[in-house]
């Protein structure tokens, strides 16, 4: 019988120990109709409300304060945090907050509904009916009438000059009507030890309210005891994220922060806020922060028009966005550097970043920049926008317009021309994105990433006619760990160009026509240069180029080397060379001691290629007869010439096929000897250089 008991006492005893869990861990709770609120409208329920913060506020747990569905009458309301002791309260609103009807009741306050020295305030959902308009009908007819009262307000802060700071503030789901402002943090513009840090206004609608969203540091009624106009309070990690709406002026956000201590961390997150239905303004001064998805009003984050650039494409720019660098590049936070629409004339211009201080700098662009008219104002300088020994730097979006043309047909005369400017270099640089920008009509390479590391590159389109001299589209040399995705290049010279010191470079998704191809090289230009290994092409498509992959070297001793290449995956329609390997080069055969190559190339993987080949010869493998080619691998190629089987040859090859090739084997028999190649390799019979599995 023990037995028996033993089991329901048990379950007994679990329950209530559950149970006792639940009640402690669960949020004391205090209902404003508790303490004498009504929901009527027309009652005063300001000392109800006052109560219930003051009951929440003296409690040692996590607590909420409940208003439940109905409509609450509330005059001014200060939320005094200096005392409380609990750790965080949740003001949860299922009903609407409504000023009085008389606009003289608020209009000598500055606050409607004000929270002081408080920490972990969290306020979720509910309506904020401030009543306003008839307020603004006074201002419209120019009468004596008061400032108005903010509706929710952080702040002001720094009146005092030893101030404990605001932290860990939510405010979440609400709604603003005809208020002054809707999400404020103000400062006196004073000394102060105070701070604002770690706040959230998440999920807003803003209907028809004056100042949407501002920071203002610089509050001074009167222009009275504020020595210098600069607030101490230290604003920062501030989100805005998800507000929609309509502003009542023109200029939705305002971060008027502190010269001395600029607002940092500011984070926009979806905010779309409109005035009169057509876009509103932005305005920054010493803000700092980022943009996330889309924002509008424009982000004015180091706004290159706050510089003094502008947008007509006549007027030169250049100094502006140098300025505009160099203050993002001075601060100590993340930063974004903004170009809104429109079209920004560029002299050439060098991004230094060897004495930044900021750990990555965003440079967002919505516009066009534009190279100067007269080709020779850059002709002669390397490059038009270059970034040098910079880190963390991000370019997303916009377009670059080279103006490269008139370069090219002064080329084509054979003029005395000037050699012409990349486009866009990084050098070493490290933690580079660039992500869906369009480079058109460059005067020599679009992107250079020469001396980098850890580099992605997506989403970008490049943009030249086929045949504009030397513009390659994408080149990169002496840099590891690269990525290019998703990308499509239409351009007179290489599509993308692999040049010496090149490792685990990865190539996907890119469209190529018309161009060159995909190059690595040329190489061996130099005696002594650093080889290219680990390199992955896949997923490609070409189009009406003179190659598809080819490996290029020059005619001459050298160090270099290509090792660990895979071309994976690929279409070729009407490819002039659809698999090319040239150890050859020689422009118009000077200084090429012997016409042989050093470069070593081995372990070369075609795998996987499929398509037509504009001439009757898909696939040419002509190596160094003193390094040949090695580890050569071609595996499910078939490449045709005019609906009829194409054409290979190979000289200086060894190497094996897998599955179907189609051409299969080199037409091309050459006499060797046995002992220019592993016996095993060999059969003067066939092919003498790629062996069929």
């Amino acid at each position: 019988m023990a037995k028996l008991l033993r089991l329901p006492s048990l379950l007994l005893l679990i329950f209530l120990v559950s149970l006792h869990i639940t009640i402690s861990s669960a949020k004391a709770s205090y209902n404003v109709l508790t303490f004498g609120a009504k929901p009527n409208g027309k009652t005063d329920s300001t000392r109800a409300f006052l109560d219930a913060w003051t009951a929440a506020c003296g409690s040692t747990d996590s607590t909420m304060i409940y208003i439940p569905k109905g409509r609450y009458l509330l005059g001014a309301l200060s939320f005094k945090g200096h005392k409380c002791t609990s750790p965080d309260i949740t003001i949860r609103i299922d009903g609407t907050l409504i000023a009085p009807e008389d606009y003289r009741t608020l209009g000598q306050a500055s606050n409607w509904l004000s929270f002081e020295r408080v920490s972990g305030v969290s306020i979720v959902g509910g309506a904020l009916d401030a009543k306003g308009s008839s307020l603004w009908d006074c201002k419209a007819k120019g009468s004596n009438c008061p400032a108005g009262a903010t509706t929710l307000s952080i702040g002001s802060l720094a009146k005092t000059m030893e101030e404990a700071g605001v932290q860990n503030v939510t405010v979440k789901r609400t709604i603003f009507t005809g208020t002054t402002n809707g999400f404020r943090i103000k400062s006196w513009a004073r000394h102060s030890t105070g701070f604002v840090q770690g706040v959230q206004f998440i999920g807003a609608t803003m209907i028809n309210v004056q100042n949407p969203i501002i920071i203002d540091q610089n509050y001074c009624p009167h222009n009275l005891n504020c020595p210098n106009q600069v607030s101490g309070i230290q604003v920062s990690d501030v989100m805005y994220q998800s507000i929609r709406g309509t502003s009542a002026t023109p200029v939705a956000i305002k971060f008027d922060c502190s010269s001395k201590n600029p607002c940092r961390g500011l984070r926009l997150h979806d905010v779309n806020l409109t005035y009169l239905n057509r876009e509103a303004q932005s305005s920054c001064a010493n803000a700092v922060g980022n943009t996330l998805g889309q924002v509008q009003p424009d982000n004015c984050f180091y706004n290159v028009l706050t510089y003094g650039a502008r947008p007509n494409g006549k007027t030169d720019s250049t100094q502006a966005f140098l300025n505009a660098w160099t203050a993002a590049c001075g601060s100590t936070d993340s930063t974004m550097i903004y170009i809104p629409k429109g079209r920004y004339l560029l002299g050439e211009l060098s991004f230094q970043g060897r004495e930044c201080t900021s750990p990555d700098i965003t440079i967002r662009i919505d516009g066009t920049l534009i190279a100067p008219e007269d080709y020779r104002t850059l002709g002669r300088a390397s490059n038009w926008l270059s970034f040098e020994r910079v880190s963390g730097v991000s370019i997303v979006g916009g377009a670059l317009d080279a103006k490269g043309s008139s370069l090219w047909d002064c080329k084509a005369k054979g003029s005395n021309c000037p050699a012409g400017a990349t486009t866009l270099r990084f050098v070493n640089s490290n933690n580079i994105k660039i992500n869906g920008l369009l480079s058109l009509n460059s005067q020599m390479f679009h992107i250079a990433i020469n001396g980098c590391q850890n580099v992605q590159v997506q989403g970008v389109r490049v943009i030249a006619a086929g045949d504009s001299p030397n513009t390659d589209g994408i080149h990169v040399e002496l840099s590891t760990n690269v990525v290019i995705m998703n990308s499509s290049i239409k351009t007179g010279d290489d599509c993308i160009s692999v040049g010496p010191g090149t490792k685990n470079l990865w190539i996907e998704g890119v469209k190529c026509g018309p161009g060159h191809g995909i190059s690595i090289g040329s190489l061996g230009k130099e005696p002594e240069e650093p080889g290219v290994q680990n390199v992955t092409v896949t997923r490609t498509v070409f189009a009406d180029t003179q190659n598809g992959f080819r490996v290029k070297s020059w005619a001459r001793p050298s160090t270099g080397f290509v090792q660990d290449v895979r071309f994976v995956d690929a279409i070729m329609n009407n490819v002039q060379n659809p698999i090319v390997i040239d150890q050859h080069y020689c422009p118009h055969n000077l200084n090429c001691p012997n016409q042989e190559s050093g470069v070593k190339i081995s372990d070369v993987i075609y795998q996987g290629i499929k398509g037509t080949s504009a001439t009757p010869v898909a696939i040419k493998f002509d190596c160094s007869s003193k390094y040949p080619c090695v580890g050569i691998r071609l595996h499910d190629v078939n490449l045709t010439y005019s609906n009829q089987e194409a054409q290979s040859s190979c000289a200086n090859a060894v190497g094996e096929t897998l599955g179907q090739v189609q051409p299969d084997e080199s037409a091309q028999r050459l006499p060797l000897s046995p002992m220019d190649y592993p016996s095993a390799m060999i059969n003067p019979r066939e092919c003498p250089l790629i062996i069929k599995k």
